[in-house]
């Protein structure tokens, strides 16, 4: 079980525990109503669909790196930003950059609520310049 008191600790501990193979574990980063998008376009909800996501996330092999890119805290939740990827023999398999909303729980500890591993991937970008 994950015990992550800050955001940054539980991209970690996500990283870790795939890379650990262990999928009751995995599966416990997540809140019973969260969400994940398990590819793009396709959504697992609950912890039944998003344990069965998981489980494809694990087949992938390899090992996981996260780093944690922004946090953006709110009260007992925290938008943020990642860089991941999951490599083998030193050659990417699989790399993108997520965008998540975390919950803290009663306890002190984090939990994903939305997990969207490509959201940060998107590459249209509003322009800010003012006309």
């Amino acid at each position: 079980m994950s015990v992550a008191q800050t955001p940054e600790q539980l991209h970690q501990d996500l990283a870790r525990i795939y890379n650990d193979r262990d999928l009751d574990r995995l599966a416990a980063l997540f809140e019973t109503d969260a969400t994940l998008v398990s590819q793009p376009g396709a959504f697992a909800r609950g912890t039944e669909e998003i344990r069965a996501a998981l489980s494809g996330f694990l087949q992938i092999g390899g090992v996981m790196a996260v780093e944690t890119i922004e946090v953006v805290p709110a009260g007992d939740s925290a938008l943020t930003r990642t860089r991941w990827s999951i490599t083998e023999a030193g050659a990417a398999k699989i790399s993108a950059r997520g965008v998540e909303i975390l919950r803290r729980r009663a306890d002190g500890t984090w939990r994903f609520l939305l997990d969207h591993p490509f959201g940060g991937d998107q590459q249209a970008q509003p322009s800010l310049k003012g006309g």
